[in-house]
């Protein structure tokens, strides 16, 4: 997550527009997209154990919101931190990754993750549903 952060830091710190934030809101995203596609998998595998239909929609919703806001006061205790920042732009300022693996290539990382998401829906309902 830290070569996510540098590279989404480095992009938007050359649009000089709040990098730091920037960061954080995209890991954050990318965190949610994955927390999505991992409880896809827990209820494709439980039969819904952890689904708003088995445990009150309040509880549910309460759970949920609970990890996306550790995840994100994780972030930002995590990247506001000066030397953390420094720490990570010397790590990875010089990466082979750089060059190899585009920035476009990160931005679409969440877009991927929730349409594999529902692509594991769709193909277990269909199963069940045969």
């Amino acid at each position: 997550m830290d070569y996510i952060f540098y590279r989404i830091y480095t992009y938007y710190n050359k649009k000089d527009y709040i990098p730091v934030m920037m960061g954080i809101y995209f890991l954050f995203v990318l965190e949610l997209t994955i927390l999505f596609f991992l409880s896809v998998i827990f209820n494709l595998l439980t039969n819904g154990l952890f689904s708003n239909q088995n445990i009150g929609k309040v509880v549910f919703w309460v759970v949920y919101g609970v990890i996306l806001a550790f995840l994100f006061a994780f972030n930002v205790f995590r990247y506001f931190k000066r030397n953390k920042l420094e720490s990570i732009i010397k790590q990875f300022e010089n990466s082979p990754l750089n060059k190899k693996l585009k920035t476009w290539q990160i931005f679409i990382m969440p877009i991927l993750v929730v349409i594999l998401s529902v692509m594991l829906i769709v193909l277990f309902t269909r199963i069940k549903i045969k």
